[in-house]
């Protein structure tokens, strides 16, 4: 959950570039870590985080609120892929049960881990582009 945090914050406030260099380390990072084997997150990240930071520079200026926001935006997208993951890992799963038990408890962790996290990267981007 860390992870994505850090990735949407690093791709709004820093820029396509950034975000899209960090969107494929935290995939690789997610995929190494939870012995997925060979996913699509890493692509996933990385284009997300380079329409993120596109999206972040060209309409929010890198201003802490609108990209935050649009952050907040993007934690569904992350949820879909889980659905999408767990669809296909899990056949046929009860579709309530899942919602309940993985995306919502995703869903909140991440957002919280953002709200904690996205100061300090936007912080360190500022401090950076000076």
């Amino acid at each position: 959950m860390v992870s994505v945090a850090t990735g949407l914050a690093a791709s709004c406030f820093c820029g396509m570039e950034t975000g899209a260099v960090t969107g494929i380390a935290v995939g690789f990072a997610v995929d190494a870590l939870g012995s997925v084997g060979f996913s699509i997150l890493p692509v996933c990240y990385l284009l997300c985080g380079y329409l993120f930071g596109y999206l972040g520079k060209a309409h929010c200026r890198r201003a802490f609120g609108g990209c935050l926001l649009l952050s907040f935006c993007a934690l569904p997208i992350r949820s879909l892929i889980t659905l999408i993951l767990s669809l296909l890992h899990a056949g046929e799963p009860a579709i309530g049960l899942l919602l309940w038990k993985t995306l919502l408890p995703e869903l909140l962790a991440t957002a919280l881990a953002l709200a904690i996290i996205a100061y300090p990267i936007y912080r360190l981007c500022i401090f950076l582009d000076h």
